[in-house]
């Protein structure tokens, strides 16, 4: 009988939570995401959206985002929207952009890569 391969250490184990950190910045309009954004991790990303007014996120630190982070992204760019009020994803990674324009939320949330005068209106 055939030996199945060892799992590879690469990957991290399913029992781990993911590393992640989510924080308002000093002004209070950006949330600050850190680490991986999935399942486990994006309601608190949600939270702190929705903990008041919210601009965007800087996720110059988020080093993977699954679908359940592009809804949270998706939810808040509507919910700006429907306010009168834009939502932008400050920095991200050239993978995290790419899967934003593959899933067309590029066309619902503002893509920047830094804050300016214009992306806080």
């Amino acid at each position: 009988m055939d030996e199945l391969p060892k799992p590879s250490r690469r990957f991290r184990s399913a029992s781990r939570a993911p590393l992640f950190s989510v924080a308002r910045d000093s002004t209070g309009d950006w949330v600050v995401a850190r680490g991986e954004i999935d399942m486990v991790t994006a309601p608190r990303l949600a939270a702190a959206i929705d903990m008041g007014p919210c601009l965007g996120v800087d996720m110059s630190d988020v080093s993977f985002l699954d679908v359940s982070g592009l809804r949270v992204l998706l939810d808040a760019a509507r919910r700006n929207r429907a306010a009168g009020r834009r939502f932008a994803v400050i920095r991200p990674s050239p993978m995290i952009r790419r899967l934003l324009e593959l899933t067309a939320i590029d066309q619902s949330v503002d893509i920047v890569d830094q804050v300016s005068a214009t992306t806080s209106r």
